[in-house]
């Protein structure tokens, strides 16, 4: 490494936007390997009967490797061993950018083609967890109609992009911690 050695490179002449893209597609890939993989096994429970941590554990552990795997990789090869913090989030939204956008196209393909009453199976758990709780069926049922568009195809790949940001922003600044290594001169 040249850099550490005296040579510095500007890192707003190096682009996050390759790392982020190429480590997005792995983390997108794994996403839907996972995602179909809790399905067919069964530790994927739709209706809120049966909530189980370990998809959402293994989701957020794979996020997590995907994104400090990106930002050692523009830290160490693009930008010459320094990365700031505010880069290592940039990184960390660049893949679950792209993650994002494959998790919405195959969050439409599942809940279109795989599991067609994936709507209807959300929304009566949300409604009997509810009557579980106390709470008055006939109502919690008009609240959930209401919300309908958010339990669709769209509105659940929508919200599978902004959850994925959402993760890349809080993760990425939390796994930047851990990779930033900030230089001493000036940018």
């Amino acid at each position: 490494m040249a850099t550490l050695d005296g040579n510095y490179i500007d890192p707003t002449n190096v682009s996050a936007r390759q790392t982020g893209i190429r480590w997005g597609l792995i983390l997108g890939l794994i996403g839907v390997i996972l995602s179909l993989f809790f399905y067919f096994t069964g530790l994927q429970d739709f209706s809120g009967k049966n909530p189980s941590w370990l998809p959402w554990l293994a989701i957020t552990i794979t996020n997590c490797v995907c994104i400090w795997y990106a930002q050692v990789q523009h830290r160490d090869n693009e930008l010459g061993g320094y990365l700031t913090l505010g880069r290592a989030v940039t990184v960390g939204l660049w893949v679950c950018l792209i993650a994002g956008v494959i998790s919405m196209v195959y969050m439409v393909f599942f809940s279109t083609f795989m599991v067609k009453d994936l709507a209807q199976t959300m929304i009566n758990g949300a409604v009997e967890n509810a009557e579980n709780s106390g709470q008055d069926g006939e109502k919690a049922r008009s609240r959930m109609e209401m919300m309908k568009w958010f339990f669709s195809p769209l509105g659940l790949a929508v919200s599978a992009l902004i959850g994925k940001l959402f993760s890349g922003l809080i993760l990425g600044l939390l796994v930047g911690l851990v990779t930033k290594r900030e230089s001493s001169k000036p940018f």
